[in-house]
């Protein structure tokens, strides 16, 4: 397990560019939207055509939001991103609100690059071979969706500089320029894996692969579900309708790769009041 690196990115600051370039350059897997969505369908959770919100980084509508399959994704997304970087000696992630999803993890490098509104606007134009006001247009729309996407997950304000380790204006920079300053300052003692730091995304994989099991499983509906993992020992809280329910969560939870220890808080439903 060694440091990852997390970017975040508006359009047209490069992002995208560096992404793929810092991949490549450390050997690794980019994980993003499109791994992401293969995961995913490997998983046999859906059979829906359009990528879900949760992965296609937008703000879903009202009707996505009601449905259940959204908290799956939201799940899911969680799950696989946790497993991919417990696993793996480095990982470089692109959007999906990982610097979010790793602000606990001392050993993840959170990086944010930006760029002013009419610079973004020329790099839309050159590279999609768009008219200004197409560009403007398209930036101005992915500008509004990732700010969506940040308030629908994560109820924050996702360019706040604070919920990143370095913010870096590519105005008048290029894209291997940032790759140079991301590979010198990943290095740095403070950015190196602890054994705490470890543990706390050892927990956070294994909270997350015991909960994405109970809510993909056919088997069971646990209202008000909550998992925490500490040091092996998961403890899983929520609501079920039957003993059958009940016991067969505390199954999986049991067989789920990683569990030393399992303390089930899980409940049966109170029975409604009968009629007058």
């Amino acid at each position: 397990m060694g440091v990852v690196i997390t970017i975040s990115r508006q359009i047209g600051s490069l992002g995208d560019a560096v992404a793929e370039e810092l991949a490549k350059r450390l050997s690794v897997p980019l994980i993003d939207r499109s791994k992401m969505v293969a995961e995913a369908y490997r998983y046999g959770l859906t059979t829906q055509r359009q990528t879900p919100p949760e992965i296609a980084e937008r703000k879903p509508t009202l009707l996505q939001r009601l449905d259940e399959e959204r908290h799956r994704f939201s799940v899911l997304l969680r799950a696989i991103l946790y497993d991919f970087a417990a696993t793996q000696e480095t990982t470089v992630i692109i959007g999906l609100t990982a610097q979010m999803l790793f602000k606990n993890v001392r050993h993840a490098l959170r990086t944010l690059t930006v760029a002013p509104f009419l610079v973004r606007v020329e790099r839309v134009m050159r590279e999609q071979g768009l008219d200004r006001q197409a560009a403007i247009t398209i930036v101005r729309q992915s500008d509004s969706d990732r700010a969506g996407y940040h308030q629908y997950l994560h109820h924050v304000e996702w360019l706040r500089p604070e919920l990143y380790d370095l913010v870096i204006n590519t105005e008048y920079m290029r894209a291997n320029t940032v790759v140079e300053m991301l590979l010198r300052t990943a290095e740095l003692p403070d950015f190196q894996p602890t054994h705490e730091s470890r543990q706390v995304l050892d927990d956070l994989a294994l909270g997350a692969r015991v909960e994405a099991m109970l809510v993909t499983s056919p088997r069971v509906a646990i209202d008000a579900l909550e998992v925490r993992a500490e040091r092996g020992q998961v403890t899983v809280s929520g609501l079920v309708y039957t003993e059958e329910e009940r016991e067969t969560a505390e199954q999986i939870v049991r067989e789920a790769p990683g569990v030393r220890a399992f303390v089930s808080d899980i409940r049966l439903k109170p029975l409604p009041a009968p009629f007058p």
